[in-house]
């Protein structure tokens, strides 16, 4: 008898990833790309596994001060509410006016106004300390 052969509408650099990922004997693993690890997100999400869901958060957590905005339409498309408000917060030392990343495609519009509020009313903060 043969192994049974399965076939996955995702991309096999991704399917990697997620094994990789549920593999206890792998030390490190690292996406690369960010898009990787979302599509990895959304696969360990769809497929219900948490030790992988787990990995992703504890590895966007290091993406925060980088990425702010693309951390937070993240953390809004998973339901990841502390990680979006922690993600909002680093946007505040930066000008996002003019930012954009593929994961708004993946959210309400309204979470995008209230990021924009949110930075405008901490920039005002700051502004008026300042003064």
């Amino acid at each position: 008898s043969s192994d049974p052969i399965f076939y996955l509408p995702r991309h096999s650099r991704n399917i990697y990833k997620l094994l990789e990922i549920c593999d206890p004997s792998a030390s490190t693993v690292g996406f690369g790309e960010p898009d990787v690890m979302h599509s990895v997100l959304r696969m360990a999400v769809r497929y219900d596994i948490p030790k992988a869901v787990s990995f992703v958060k504890l590895w966007w957590a290091s993406l925060v001060k980088a990425n702010p905005v693309e951390s937070y339409f993240t953390a809004v498309q998973f339901g990841w509410e502390d990680q979006a408000r922690e993600a909002a917060k680093a946007t505040v030392y930066s000008s996002i006016e003019e930012a954009y990343t593929p994961e708004m495609e993946h959210v309400p519009a309204r979470s995008y106004y209230n990021l924009m509020k949110y930075h405008h009313e901490c920039q005002s903060v700051v502004s008026t300390i300042l003064q």
